[in-house]
């Protein structure tokens, strides 16, 4: 699934066909400018009622090996409590398909390699069963996920709202659900990440990428009541994350940024309707000096209130 205004990605796949052989069921949709969120729901519905057990979603800017697939599967056919699985993601920035290829092959050897994912916290707080999978908060880059497990999400699992940071809200539904996921520690499963930026991603196309950033996690703050002090408190792993980003994506004070957002939260958490909903916006809006927030405001005031409204926490006991 791809969304970048450049038909790149779809050179890139025609002219490695032959790479491809031996795997079945490789579609390619390519929607310039749909945010991440309705371009997987998008995808989803175009497989239509095909038989299908596993999706694998993948970024475009991993590289990984048709063993990965098979590993991830196969772990996946064994064990059946295991709703989605994640290969190690690996730093990468030396180039071409063949040099991924290069590097992949002296990974597999015993090269050293930096792993992005599962993360440090993930390593702390979940302790690895058997040395062969490990469980984690969320999953990013590539994962493989059983199709029965985004049916019980719904028709469209991701809320489009969300332009960024929506796997948050995504894997925390797999959670409240009491769903297990996580990543196989397999050398033999590695995928890379490409580090360099790319004039074609999200960061570099997307207009208003810091009030998109903030209006996110306003979104994920309404979605688990966090102007309330006990569900801080409870979130709070996720709360000292997101100071940074905030440091990076408001000209104001953190401090004063975040009871800004938590604010707006509180604001589209407790209105039903959407009229009332704006007008407390609007409200706000007048209120707040700092630029970004009313941006992100205006760009609420624009999203579709129903899939606004749908975003709630399942189960308020379920930190992020």
């Amino acid at each position: 699934m791809d969304s970048s205004p450049s038909h790149d990605l779809q050179t890139i796949l025609q002219n490695h066909m032959s790479d491809l052989r031996g795997l079945t069921g490789v579609y390619y949709v390519h929607l310039p400018g749909v945010n991440q969120s309705r371009l997987r729901n998008e995808g989803l519905q175009r497989l239509g009622t095909r038989r299908i057990r596993y999706v694998l979603f993948l970024d475009s800017d991993i590289y990984l090996d048709k063993s990965t697939l098979k590993i991830c599967s196969d772990y996946l056919n064994k064990d059946p409590t295991i709703a989605a699985l994640a290969p190690p993601l690996v730093s990468y920035s030396e180039g071409s398909c063949t040099q991924a290829r290069d590097t992949f092959g002296k990974i597999i050897r015993g090269s050293k390699a930096k792993l992005i994912m599962p993360s440090k916290l993930d390593f702390k707080l979940f302790n690895p069963e058997a040395g062969t999978f490990i469980e984690s908060h969320m999953l990013r880059g590539a994962f493989i996920i059983r199709r029965n497990c985004l049916k019980l999400i719904g028709d469209r699992p991701w809320h489009e709202s969300f332009e960024v940071w929506q796997n948050v809200d995504f894997f925390l539904n797999l959670r409240e659900m009491k769903r297990l996921f996580g990543y196989i520690l397999e050398t033999r499963a590695i995928c890379l990440h490409d580090e360099r930026v790319h004039p074609d991603s999200i960061r570099s196309w997307m207009p208003k990428f810091h009030e998109q950033t903030i209006k996110s996690l306003i979104l994920l703050f309404h979605r688990n009541q966090l102007w309330r002090v006990h569900q801080r408190t409870l979130n709070r792993r996720f709360w000292n994350t997101i100071r940074p980003v905030v440091r990076e994506h408001c000209l104001a004070s953190v401090g004063e940024s975040l009871k800004e957002m938590l604010e707006v939260a509180r604001c589209l958490s407790l209105t039903r309707r959407k009229k009332d909903a704006h007008a407390k916006l609007r409200r706000v809006r007048s209120q707040t000096t700092i630029n970004e927030i009313k941006l992100a405001i205006d760009l609420l005031m624009d999203d579709v209130w129903s899939d606004i409204k749908s975003i709630k926490s399942r189960n308020l006991s379920q930190s992020m």
